[in-house]
């Protein structure tokens, strides 16, 4: 005796359906990062939001064969401010570790100088955190994912295997 369940196979997606289901998740796992990057307590979330916007768009480039453009404009213009602000933080940081690490292969006389360039990019990167926790808070209050749950098909219900065979016999 079989079950419902067996008799039910998962459809395959169309490629609206997956763009669709990738994009959601791409973007939820961006905006899983923004109270990390707004706290500023540690470098990681700036980098993970960052890497995740990046993926967010590629797969905004994908869904855009499914839906009008038009409908996809508040995203794109949204992640797009937030991924700029987002690099230039991620550049200043990464920079700063670099500076940090090459200040300790210098000779002891050297370091002052690059210890001075460092506190420069540090001073650069804390005025950068403004336009980021700015970009930020603008990604939070347009609430991409209930914008974007307007736009994205809804999965189809699994297909009973009799209707599956009632479509191949005939």
């Amino acid at each position: 005796m079989t079950s419902d369940r067996e008799n039910e196979a998962a459809p395959t997606p169309t490629l609206c359906e997956y763009a669709g289901d990738m994009l959601t998740r791409r973007l939820t796992r961006m905006l899983s990062h923004c109270q990390g990057v707004r706290d500023g307590l540690s470098n990681e979330p700036v980098h993970q939001m960052r890497v995740w916007s990046r993926r967010t768009r590629a797969a905004l480039e994908l869904f855009h064969s499914c839906v009008d453009g038009n409908a996809l404009f508040t995203i794109e213009r949204e992640i797009k401010r937030v991924a700029d602000a987002l690099g230039e933080a991620r550049d200043l940081d990464v920079m700063i570790e670099t500076m940090h690490k090459v200040s300790f292969a210098l000779p002891e006389l050297q370091r002052p100088g690059v210890l001075a360039m460092i506190d420069n990019l540090v001073r650069d990167r804390a005025e950068c955190q403004t336009a980021v926790d700015r970009a930020v808070a603008r990604v939070q209050r347009c609430e991409l994912g209930a914008v974007l749950e307007k736009i994205v098909p809804a999965p189809q219900p699994p297909v009973p295997l009799e209707v599956r065979l009632a479509g191949s016999i005939s």
